[in-house]
């Protein structure tokens, strides 16, 4: 009887493991999209996508208060195109304090003010701990600009969706 039982056993649980990839073939697929922070001292670095399979890296200079970003062109492998930013005056940062930046990525889909303006699929958002201070950058971003990108980067700027208080009182 315990043979049979086994048998059984085996039975369905080849069954459902059939059942369930035939099932799971019929669903649409999603793909998965990893992004990555890190920072060591006074510096921050962190991943987005710009388009499809295109990513970022960013960086923040906690010291110099720079943003600064990176995207590689794949049809090349050399850098195509650069974005950066002096966060310091948008977060009402005293560098005389040392600075608590935090630095993270999002995704949105950020509308150009009525021209044919196109932006990354994410946003950079910079907060700094001291000020109570966060802000949004969106990137300018074109797939046909950055295949045809020469030789070196081109350059561009991050541009300020939002910057506001996160917090009421400022720490002193």
């Amino acid at each position: 009887m315990s043979h049979t039982s086994s048998q059984a056993k085996y039975g369905w649980l080849s069954l459902g493991l059939v059942v369930g990839l035939a099932v799971g073939s019929y669903l649409p697929h999603a793909p998965l999209h990893a992004v990555a922070t890190d920072r060591h001292d006074n510096f921050a670095i962190a991943t987005g996508a710009m388009d499809g399979e295109i990513e970022a890296i960013f960086f923040l200079d906690f010291t110099t208060g720079n943003l600064q970003a990176a995207v590689i062109n794949p049809l090349r492998g050399n850098i195509g195109l650069t974005y950066s930013h002096n966060v310091q005056a948008d977060l009402k940062v005293d560098l005389a304090k040392s600075p608590k930046f935090m630095m993270v990525t999002g995704q949105m889909q950020v509308r150009g003010p009525g021209g044919p303006s196109q932006y990354a699929q994410s946003v950079i958002y910079v907060a700094e701990a001291s000020s109570g201070m966060v802000a949004c950058y969106a990137m300018p971003f074109n797939r046909g600009v950055l295949n045809n990108s020469p030789g070196t980067a081109i350059p561009s700027e991050f541009k300020p969706v939002f910057v506001g208080p996160f917090r009421q009182a400022v720490i002193r």
